[in-house]
């Protein structure tokens, strides 16, 4: 009796969390189409529309043939520059163009990613979660996360910074694993990690990993600031509910260490993405 007493407790507890969960996600998905309804939203949508069209096909005017992009990788990689702390709700917008104009399941997929990111940064946690686990059980999406190669550096980003906001510190080493082969950064899983542990409320690990990461000789000027800045963070915020601030932090880190690897016209496209979000901001 004692143990069915129990095992009816263990049920009902689930059920409880279950129903919470499920109102969560009623209540942000209502948040997000409420927004999506909003004039700001709507004619910053019009605006990026028509503009990242003519960027992109200034772009692909420079770049080799085997290297053109399309309006959906455009939007998907503005989409991510808005979610490094600069505007979430541009961010959205972008995700959405991105998602309209793909025209490959690898595309879709990009842009449910950089979507997902952008709807965990705006705080509505529960709808994207209830995103990742849509993703995770269409078949056409199944092992897509794995066949990005090395030289896709942002998609790879892009891939690595969901699962960081995860705690999935299996897609997260995979991803970053490349972009470290693909950049010559050993140092870039490691600091992947670290996000990670922070995320899954490992905050002493995190620091220590970021303790580690600042006796490497090969950081440039530029990253050991920023790994500084990381360590204050975990430091004084790990504990208080800011893996978010820190994963945006670690976005922007290998955002900028990676951006010059790429070739020179891409590397063109993204300062012509960072001219426009200086404009539109």
């Amino acid at each position: 009796m004692v143990i069915k007493g129990f095992l009816l407790q263990v049920v009902w507890f689930f059920l409880i969390v279950s129903s919470s969960s499920y109102a969560s996600v009623e209540s942000e998905q209502k948040k997000y189409d409420k927004l999506q309804d909003k004039w700001l939203y709507k004619s910053y949508y019009k605006l990026s529309k028509k503009t990242i069209k003519g960027i992109t096909k200034v772009y692909n005017l420079q770049a080799d043939e085997t290297k053109q992009v399309n309006s959906s990788n455009t939007h998907a990689l503005l989409a991510f520059m808005w979610s490094m702390g600069v505007n979430k709700k541009f961010a959205i917008a972008d995700s959405s163009l991105a998602n309209k104009n793909a025209d490959s399941i690898k595309e879709q997929y990009i842009a449910q990613t950089v979507l997902t990111i952008a709807m965990y940064n705006r705080g509505w946690t529960e709808l994207a979660k209830d995103m990742t686990q849509k993703s995770q059980h269409n078949p056409e999406f199944s092992g897509l996360s794995e066949k990005f190669h090395k030289e896709q550096l942002f998609a790879n980003l892009m891939i690595g910074s969901l699962a960081i906001r995860e705690g999935d510190l299996k897609v997260t080493q995979e991803a970053f694993n490349k972009i470290a082969l693909a950049t010559d950064k050993p140092w870039l899983p490691s600091l992947a990690k670290t996000a990670t542990l922070a995320a899954n409320g490992s905050i002493l690990d995190a620091i220590a990993n970021t303790k580690t990461l600042l006796a490497d000789p090969t950081l440039t000027a530029y990253e050991r600031e920023q790994l500084e800045q990381l360590k204050e963070k975990l430091t004084k915020d790990g504990s208080t509910g800011e893996s978010m601030d820190i994963a945006q932090l670690v976005d922007r880190l290998i955002f900028d260490s990676i951006k010059t690897e790429s070739n020179q016209a891409y590397q063109q496209l993204i300062s012509q993405l960072s001219d426009y979000i200086e404009n539109v901001s």
